[in-house]
């Protein structure tokens, strides 16, 4: 009798825990719908170079999503730069592939009308001479390193054009 006393005191102590601790998991259904919508960060100077291009381009659509379309704009370039850097460091297949794909995948996480006006927002800006040229500006890293810095300055004028082409 005792041992079974034990057990039954034993179960329904873990079951009481179990019941406490479930609470613990449910979460507000708007505090969840927050907290999917992601963050839009803002872009600075020193923070270019120290994001990958895949959270670039998560924090893109996550700007488009909140209508900050000059940030998503500068996440998109930054994205499309880096991964254009690392084809040009390292030619290749996988490379390519990753430069192609990864904003054709998150772009894919948009509905059409939120796509459509993103790249009209986006071609306004890249058309705009100053306002590419800001975003170019943006785009300057400090990298002690000479080769890095040349492959950085080519991915971002064959990625944005930057600098306008000489024709000789």
């Amino acid at each position: 009798m005792v041992v079974g006393n034990k057990f039954f005191i034993n179960w329904l102590i873990l079951t009481l825990l179990l019941i406490l601790t479930a609470g613990c998991g449910i979460a507000n259904p708007s505090a969840m719908a927050d907290r999917n919508k992601g963050e839009c960060v803002d872009i600075s100077p020193e923070t270019v170079g120290t994001i990958t291009a895949e959270r670039h381009y998560e924090y893109m659509i996550n700007c488009i999503r909140m209508k900050h379309y000059a940030n998503a704009s500068s996440h998109y370039a930054i994205a499309g730069v880096q991964t254009w850097r690392d084809y040009l460091a390292s030619p290749g297949a996988a490379s390519k592939q990753r430069h192609q794909t990864e904003l054709r995948k998150q772009l894919g996480k948009l509905n059409d009308k939120e796509r459509k006006v993103f790249w009209d927002k986006l071609n306004v800006t890249l058309r705009d001479d100053e306002k590419l040229q800001q975003l170019c500006q943006l785009l300057e890293i400090s990298e002690s390193n000479h080769r890095s810095k040349i492959l950085w300055h080519k991915a971002k004028n064959g990625y944005l054009h930057c600098e306008p082409e000489t024709v000789f």
